[in-house]
């Protein structure tokens, strides 16, 4: 019976009401605006616009059924076996598909200008059914109250059908929503939501017309990985607090890429010739990733630990430096890049001298540098255990725009001061989408 209900609603023609009348109660059911359909008492006797049906509810109401049969001749009869006729009701207008696409109101950023503009996720597509489940992925730019708004539209205006809202850490969300009905969706996750009473002009004057400039940035993590297990665990510790600052901050897909590298001591023997192992290799840099999302790069963080010193008055600075400039030159096209490199000891130079071995391949980290220094998308930073040690020289060049002690860096204020962390200007309220709509 409840199906039979269900395709009667779904009939229902724009302006026009379905009656239903049993012995003891009357009920209209009629589409809005949007076609969702509306359950409620019916006040008043059928119209011409009205279609009818009759529900067969008890044997003991026969005579009145008799009755209703004889006003209405032509209209079908359920039985409803002495179901509860506002359950089955409710039930039937649940299980009509809906006709206009339900969707969670968003907005994107233009990566270059920072502005923003309105728009909207499909969750449920037009005829979606009850039951059905959709998923998606959206962002936060900040950490703030997020609101989940369920909108349609027949036409241009969209229309809020419902609205949710809890706090939200930055990053991405994996939504996750139900379709109970028409007009009705339930979100499985995020948890924790709370009914939100704004109203889609409430929210639209909430929206900021831009949240500052988000250009795109390539952030380079180079990062000494021999010596003490200690001190190499801060050093791993700063890179991943400074991914994860720049990741709050540029939260969408694209806005922030992250290169890992990891270098450490070249071996050299008591006649200063280098070390290799078995199959004749040495040392080389490691390249865990090099345009990765922010995740992937924390991942890949996590399986890198403590080295052997090494040659103990420098490190593969210059090799490094090599591999970056490498890299960089077979990029498409160039794109604001950082690199931050963090570590302790200097770079070998490029010959020998009295004081530190030459590098093994020949690597000039001045000429290295100066190729970077020349690059104007190419921005400079260096954390460094002591800088005080030996080879200042070196690493005030490494750290041109930013040089901080590896025990009191402030991951949020090299971050500003590096361009990593985009100005908000305005909290905005709905979620963030990267694809084009």
């Amino acid at each position: 019976m409840c199906e039979a209900l269900s395709t009667a609603v779904a009939g229902l023609s724009p302006g026009r009401s379905l009656k239903v009348l049993a012995p003891a109660a009357a009920f209209r059911i009629a589409i809005d605006d949007i076609g969702v359909p509306r359950l409620s008492p019916a006040t008043a006797a059928p119209g011409p616009d009205d279609d009818v049906l009759l529900i067969d509810t008890t044997p003991e109401e026969a005579d009145a059924l008799r009755r209703l049969r004889a006003a209405h001749p032509d209209a079908p009869v359920l039985i409803a076996n002495g179901a509860d006729l506002d359950e089955l009701l409710a039930q039937a207008v649940a299980a009509v598909p809906i006709r206009h696409a339900h969707g969670l109101l968003a907005a994107r950023v233009d990566p270059a200008t920072g502005q923003i503009r309105l728009t909207s996720r499909v969750l449920f597509e037009a005829c979606s059914r009850q039951g059905d489940v959709a998923t998606l992925t959206v962002h936060s730019e900040a950490e703030h109250d997020l609101v989940f708004a369920v909108i349609t539209s027949d036409g241009a205006t969209p229309v809020l059908l419902s609205a949710w809202s809890a706090p939200m850490r930055p990053g991405p969300h994996r939504v996750t929503a139900r379709l109970r009905g028409p007009g009705d969706v339930e979100f499985l996750s995020p948890t924790g939501l709370v009914p939100d009473q704004r109203s889609v002009a409430e929210l639209m004057d909430a929206i900021p017309a831009a949240l500052g400039p988000v250009e795109p940035v390539h952030l380079i993590c180079a990062i000494e990985v021999s010596g003490p297990a200690a001190r190499v665990a801060t050093r791993l510790d700063c890179a991943e607090k400074v991914i994860r600052t720049a990741q709050r901050r540029l939260p969408l897909p694209g806005t922030l890429r992250v290169g890992l590298l990891a270098y450490g001591g070249h071996r050299f023997d008591r006649h200063g010739v280098i070390v290799t192992d078995r199959q004749g290799r040495r040392e080389d840099v490691i390249v865990t990733d090099w345009l990765a999302s922010p995740q992937e790069a924390l991942a890949s963080l996590g399986w890198l630990g403590a080295a052997d010193l090494g040659y103990p008055r420098a490190a593969q600075i210059e090799d490094m430096l090599a591999t970056v400039v490498h890299r960089l030159d077979a990029a498409r096209r160039p794109q604001r890049t950082t690199l931050l490199v963090i570590g302790d000891r200097p770079p070998h130079p490029p010959a020998l001298n009295r004081e530190v071995a030459p590098c093994p391949r020949g690597h000039d980290w001045q000429r290295l540098l100066s190729d970077l220094e020349r690059r104007p998308h190419v921005t400079l930073a260096a954390v460094r255990d002591q800088p005080g040690s030996p080879g200042g020289a070196a690493w005030a060049r490494l750290g041109a725009t930013a040089l901080k002690p590896l025990d009191t860096v402030d991951p949020h204020a090299l971050g500003v001061q590096l361009g990593l962390i985009a100005p908000t200007l305005r909290r905005l309220p709905v979620p963030l989408v990267d694809e084009p709509a």
